[in-house]
């Protein structure tokens, strides 16, 4: 497809640039290649660059493809560098570089105590390890590692608070799975950098006077705990509670597990999911309500970086998840466009926040809130005008009705295969639900927003809070019910990798069949579908 005379691949150059990215992430990860490999093609890459920069002007547009190799194969060796960089053991101060069970830690406390069935949980991060030294005298090792402690609720110490610095004397224990919860609970935690745990008693560690607290963390943690104390407030009904926390702030603690697995169940788990749709209409709400400083020339530039700071300040309280991230980022380059005055491709910027993001943190690649978020997003971008546009209602209320499935269908197009690699289900009855959910929590969102506006105002406040509670007790009624349709959700769908990945290809060899009638389209998919069940015959034999 061209637009203007140019190929539309070609008005996306971050796209080229995420594949080299990504590329070098996926050698590193599998290969594991000496740091020496990296710089080998880092090498290449930039004597190819300089060779054809040296060329006279009349050869250059003969080896013009020279300057993208170099480009390409300097970006992938900083994908292979970054993993390599980011991989724990190759830290000179990481914990487990130097940890011996029986040394004694000093650990920080990097959020304040969350409250579990029969303990207290919270992330510390292991700052220092006492080892022996010469002669009877032992040093403090400065070291790197987080890890998560469990405190007794029956003998916990009264003090601990985030920034608290801890004495610990008890053994860490590696993270193990839970063969039961049919999740890889220990992959999971590796890749946030955590690879221990420990369970305290009060004999097992000792508080120290000082904290270290950082300001900025602090203040949101305050600010958590001020969401958090006025929906407990004026909400009545813990459910109803932990399900606005969940939906604004991303805090789950307090949200009831059945209820939980009824979201997963009807396709809708991404409303309580702090994710881009949030972002997307916090943003919505502060382009109208910022509308009339554009008119204003003085200040009207004041308007994009007020939306700027302000939905960055709200991913931060959020926790700052991968799927935020990305919407923070995507939504950040279009601000700056609007503050230049330029438009720039979507799916450029779609892709230009994927490769910020893996370049600041490349295990992102491996999160599953990552992977669904942007698949979501690219199958909108690509297949949301061909669907919308596939039939035509005059009627406008039945047009916009047709939008709405039609946004709900295209996002799920990407999120299909994945959603069957890493659920094993997949809720056949996701149209229904998001039809009536996604609006009603919209209407939730917004009126929690207005709930802590009106907070110091407690006649108005209580009003706001039980309409809240009254949405949210037919959002959960609808979707429980829903979930108890017999056939709501197919479980036991176990498609391997290589499964996965065909799956994807018969999906794209029909999008090119029906988006732009070629017949090849229709052949490949057909080939995809053959190889289905031979990979799956493979994977049982195997």
């Amino acid at each position: 497809m061209k637009r203007y005379g140019i190929p539309a691949w070609k008005q996306c150059p971050f796209l080229r640039l995420l594949m080299a990215l990504i590329t070098g992430i996926i050698i590193q990860d599998i290969i594991h290649p000496t740091w020496m490999i990296a710089g080998l093609l880092a090498a290449t890459g930039a004597c190819l660059f300089l060779f054809y920069q040296l060329l006279p002007v009349t050869k250059k547009f003969r080896f013009r493809k020279a300057a993208g190799i170099a480009v390409h194969l300097l970006i992938l060796s900083a994908g292979m560098t970054s993993f390599y960089l980011h991989e724990w053991q190759n830290r000179p101060n990481w914990l487990g570089n130097h940890y011996h069970p029986g040394d004694t830690l000093i650990a920080v406390l990097q959020e304040p105590l969350v409250e579990k069935r029969r303990s207290f949980k919270a992330l510390t991060t292991i700052t220092h390890v006492q080892q022996p030294g010469a002669g009877k005298v032992n040093r403090w090792k400065k070291v790197q590692g987080d890890v998560l402690l469990y405190f007794k609720k029956e003998d916990l110490h009264h003090g601990l608070v985030y920034g608290s610095q801890l004495l610990l004397y008890k053994t860490l224990q590696p993270i193990t799975n839970d063969a039961r919860a049919g999740f890889d609970y220990r992959k999971y935690c590796a890749s946030q950098g955590i690879h221990y745990q420990a369970f305290l008693s009060s004999h097992d560690y000792e508080l120290l006077n000082n904290t270290l607290a950082e300001p900025v963390t602090n203040m949101l943690f305050r600010v958590r705990d001020f969401v958090i104390h006025t929906f407990r407030t004026y909400i009545n009904g813990h459910t109803e509670a932990g399900v606005a926390e969940a939906l604004l702030i991303g805090y789950r603690n307090d949200l009831d597990k059945e209820l939980m697995q009824s979201y997963s169940n009807t396709g809708v788990v991404h409303i309580i999911a702090i994710s881009g749709m949030h972002l997307g209409m916090i943003y919505g709400l502060l382009v109208f309500l910022l509308k009339p400083l554009r008119a204003v020339p003085a200040i009207g530039r004041i308007a994009p970086l007020l939306v700027f700071c302000t939905l960055w300040g709200f991913s931060l309280l959020a926790g700052a998840g991968a799927s935020i991230l990305r919407s923070a980022v995507t939504f950040s380059f279009i601000l700056v466009g609007d503050l230049m005055g330029k438009k720039g491709h979507s799916l450029n910027s779609l892709a230009a926040s994927a490769f910020c993001l893996l370049v600041y943190n490349p295990f992102f690649l491996w999160d599953i809130g990552f992977q669904l978020s942007y698949s979501a997003v690219l199958g909108i971008l690509l297949f949301l005008q061909p669907l919308y546009k596939s039939i035509h209602f005059e009627n406008k209320l039945l047009d916009q009705l047709w939008k709405l499935h039609a946004i709900t269908l295209a996002a799920q197009i990407l999120t299909f295969p994945l959603l069957l690699y890493h659920f094993h289900q997949f809720p056949t009855l996701f149209l229904f639900s998001n039809f009536f959910a996604v609006p009603l929590s919209g209407l939730i969102l917004y009126g929690c927003l207005f709930l802590l506006l009106v907070a110091p105002l407690p006649v108005l406040a209580s009003c706001t809070g039980k309409i809240i509670c009254w949405l949210i007790f037919q959002l959960n009624t609808l979707i429980t019910r829903t979930d108890n349709i017999p056939f709501a959700v197919i479980h036991n769908l176990d498609p391997g990798l290589w499964q996965t990945i065909v799956l994807y290809g018969c999906i794209a060899a029909l999008a090119w069949w029906l988006m732009h009638r070629k017949p090849q389209g229709l052949l490949w998919a057909m080939v995809c579908l053959v190889l289905l069940p031979l990979f799956r015959l493979l994977s049982l034999v195997l």
